[in-house]
């Protein structure tokens, strides 16, 4: 699942009814239920839910299909659906609703923004915004997001701190990662240093073309094999050449 699913999943599990509501206003909530059937997507599919409206005047079925990013393949991503709910869904133009394209970025927000703003409830709103916020942030310049969704509109919001949690653990991580490729890279250079007199700075150059931690631990096991520098920096090399294959 792409990452910035995540919120939009949030947001689908905390209020799923009120979804199929703002699609049909004069649809009532007793009216709603989950739709249980051999025509419910697949598990793996997520953020994929279907609705039963049972409407006095003719029940029908709402299909949401949540994206977080324009997907040019989603009519055909949308076959794997049986074709009695994929046209279910149709009647009466009820389905997925197009997906616009070719509008200023600034009316896409504003005109969202303006929308979103429209929710009485507060909580609700928020949320919305958070969301927003982050589905924006992968396609809009960050100066155009933040100048409609401030910080200080969001921070109550559940789903703000949960990704703001996810996003400090993920640096930490990545920090910690960056910390141990750098000292492999360190405890490489040492060793040329020591072992055979070749300026660090010349091996620095070579072995920052390995990013990962593993490759550059068999590098370090295979170099403390070598008796000559002409064997080691072979061995250097042949490892930099793989990872630039």
């Amino acid at each position: 699942m792409p990452k910035i699913d995540l919120p939009v999943k949030r947001l689908i599990q905390r209020c799923s009814y009120d979804w199929v509501k703002f699609l049909q206003p004069d649809c009532r909530q007793e009216w709603v239920k989950p739709f249980k059937s051999e025509y419910t997507p697949k598990i793996q599919s997520k953020l994929d839910d279907v609705f039963m409206v049972e409407d006095p005047g003719g029940a029908y079925l709402v299909n949401f299909e949540p994206m977080g990013y324009y997907d040019a393949a989603l009519p055909a991503r949308m076959m794997r659906y049986r074709s009695d709910l994929w046209e279910a869904t149709l009647q009466d133009k009820k389905g997925t609703p197009s997906i616009l394209q070719e509008e200023e970025p600034r009316q896409i927000l504003q005109e969202t923004f303006e929308v979103i703003n429209k929710v009485k409830d507060e909580a609700l709103r928020q949320d919305l915004l958070v969301v927003m916020g982050i589905l924006a942030g992968g396609k809009y310049a960050a100066e155009l997001v933040y100048s409609l969704i401030r910080r200080e509109m969001v921070m109550e919001s559940p789903i703000y701190q949960e990704w703001v949690k996810e996003e400090r653990i993920e640096a930490e991580a990545r920090g910690e990662a960056r910390g141990r490729i750098e000292k492999a890279w360190e405890d490489i250079c040492k060793f040329m240093v020591k072992r055979f007199g070749v300026d660090s700075g010349e091996t620095m150059q070579k072995i920052k073309q390995i990013p990962a931690l593993e490759i550059l631990d068999n590098l370090m096991e295979d170099l403390f094999a070598t008796n000559t520098q002409e064997e080691a920096r072979a061995i250097i090399d042949r490892y930099i050449a793989i990872i630039l294959q």
